[in-house]
């Protein structure tokens, strides 16, 4: 029997709307303890230098001015290299360009031209906030009543990692919300059977490709499961994702050669990358693929299994909510995670370096512990009602996407100061809808609930927040210390600024603009620029470099990061004629 009832009236949408406002306050509360201009990783900081200078052109030039060009015309010793790989620097027509989609940084420089920092910092809030809206339509069509439509949306929205994501200048709410309204629409033919809502539900998985093209992926295996669970629509399946998914990729194509002179876009440039080692090299990696997105949650690897070898073997097995094994299995693994998600939070509290403890503790299932849940299967019927169908076909589209994700994931990106799954982040709400389903099954079930069952499930739900939480509390530490960097810098007056940090050029942010940054890598490229700088009549810069052990060299800034060990510097005022050499 559906759980949904009748459709609300206004009144009644009204109400059930409760769960999005309080989410919704969270996420504001949350930013407003921010600095607006603060920003976490080298990740988002190329996107805000592209985003800013999009602003400053008023949209009429797609390039990254960089004011050093005219002593370094082969960009050399750009600030936005990383050595060796050159992940985050592009080019187009003699000028720098970010190595990311374009599609979201011109939607971010609207609102940056809109609201300055305040509708920067907006954007991906309300990327989430359409993604919980299609949670809730989602589990509305999976048939769950109001008060678990309200929990889907909480555990989406507090319980996985788009409460960090919202906070960050990332595609990745709004890619996910385009993903699941796709998924809305697909349930939606599942009952209908009509072109409309399969033509809406690609056009959202379409939308999200434009964001991010490796969710073209996960577009292709929505696709194939879909016609291979319906023989009778696969003619109008494949024509609707043909024309739809195969004209969005077109446009993605058209759109990013205009821009930025990539037809395929980076991803596919990184991939070719990795190719050229052969498949063998490529091959060798996925190990350590799987190891990262799987298992990622400490340091010690031994630790790290233990801690993911619930999700490990709920993912493998997927067991069925049977009538027989159901009340113990539903809170048995909220339990089991819940212990494991405690472990995962206690190693971040225990670290000295949290920012280094994160490199090897960002595997997908063990930063949201809850979603352990929605790996499970409905219960089996002769006659499957629609919306155990449609459960079906999101958790095989979820697992399938995450394995074969990994399969080509290039390894270029994949050590990096994630929480939780970024990579696959799209598959969290889908997953939260599901695990919802999952306690919905288990609750109404006839028979009683001892109160131990329902202490699992309050558990996972607790830590998976909790764990949320201290992500926000990792963000605001790293932002506040992007913010008194850039005070420091206001406070010195040399316009060029030299590092042999190959991350700094990016943490200068805010200085990018107005100040010469250069990025130095051997004492030969250091003198050779001195001595241009000196021919141009430059007689003092800043030096930003990793601090050494022991306090601050005279007349220098330390600008610390909280005792993290991983983004503090020193930027000391030293004349040209004495440069000093980077190690």
């Amino acid at each position: 029997m559906s759980r949904t009832g009748p459709p609300a009236s206004l009144p009644g949408r009204l109400h059930d709307g409760w769960s999005l406002a309080l989410v919704f306050a969270v996420y504001l509360a949350s930013n407003l303890l921010m600095p607006a201009r603060g920003l976490w990783m080298v990740d988002n900081e190329n996107r805000f230098l592209q985003v800013q200078a999009l602003a400053d052109a008023g949209f009429t030039r797609y390039a990254i001015p960089w004011k050093g060009a005219e002593l370094d015309p082969g960009f050399a010793m750009n600030p936005l290299r990383f050595d060796p790989e050159g992940t985050f620097e592009g080019y187009k027509n003699g000028q720098l360009i970010a190595v990311f989609q374009p599609t979201y940084l011109y939607l971010s420089a609207l609102a940056l031209k809109a609201g300055g920092p305040v509708g920067l910092n907006l954007l991906p809030i309300l990327g989430a906030m359409a993604m919980l809206v299609a949670v809730s339509a989602l589990a509305r069509r999976l048939d769950l009543g109001a008060r678990d439509r309200h929990l889907a949306v909480i555990v989406a929205g507090l319980a996985t990692p788009a409460w960090f994501y919202s906070l960050n200048l990332w595609e990745h709410t709004l890619a996910a919300a385009c993903c699941a309204w796709g998924l809305v629409g697909l349930v939606q033919f599942l009952r209908e059977r009509t072109w409309r809502p399969l033509l809406l539900g690609f056009a959202g998985l379409g939308a999200a490709v434009f964001l991010r093209d490796v969710l073209g992926l996960f577009a292709l295996v929505v696709t194939v499961l879909l016609a291979a669970r319906l023989p009778s629509e696969r003619r109008r399946v494949v024509v609707a994702a043909g024309a739809v998914l195969g004209g969005s990729v077109a446009l993605l194509v058209l759109f990013q050669w205009l821009t930025t002179g990539h037809p395929l876009g980076f991803h596919a440039d990184t991939l070719a990358r990795g190719a050229g080692a052969g498949a063998g090299g490529h091959l060798a990696k996925r190990p350590l693929i799987f190891l990262l997105y799987f298992v990622g949650a400490h340091p010690e690897r031994a630790v790290s299994f233990l801690l993911a070898a619930p999700f490990l073997a709920a993912f493998v097995l997927r067991p069925r909510l049977q009538a027989a094994r159901a009340p113990l299995l539903v809170p048995g693994l909220a339990a089991l995670a819940a212990l494991a998600g405690a472990g995962f939070l206690a190693g971040f509290l225990a670290s000295p370096t949290p920012l280094n403890h994160l490199l090897s503790a960002n595997g997908f299932f063990v930063a949201a512990p809850v979603v352990i849940l929605g790996l499970l299967r409905p219960a089996a019927a002769a006659t499957p009602k629609p919306s155990t169908t449609a459960r079906e076909l999101i958790l095989q589209a979820a697992c399938l996407y995450f394995v074969a994700y990994c399969l080509v994931a290039p390894w270029a990106g994949a050590v990096s100061l994630h929480w939780g799954g970024r990579l696959q982040f799209s598959l969290y709400p889908l997953l939260a809808v599901l695990a919802v389903a999952a306690m919905a099954d288990w609750r109404d079930r006839p028979g009683r609930r001892p109160a131990v069952a329902w202490a699992g499930l309050a558990a996972v739900l607790l830590v998976s927040i909790a764990g949320q939480a201290y992500s926000v509390t990792l963000v605001r530490h790293k932002k506040l210390h992007a913010e008194r960097l850039a005070m420091a810098m206001e406070q010195l007056e040399p316009q060029v600024v030299i590092t042999d940090v190959w991350w700094a050029g990016h943490e200068l942010y805010a200085s990018f603009r107005d100040r010469t940054i250069f990025y130095v890598r051997s004492q030969a490229q250091l003198e050779a620029l001195a001595g241009q700088l000196v021919a141009r009549g430059v007689d003092r810069f800043v030096f930003a470099t990793r601090p050494r052990p022991g306090p601050a060299a005279p007349g220098a800034i330390r600008v610390d990061d909280g005792g993290w060990g991983f983004y503090s510097l020193d930027l000391l005022v030293s004349p040209l004629g004495a440069p000093r050499a980077p190690d």
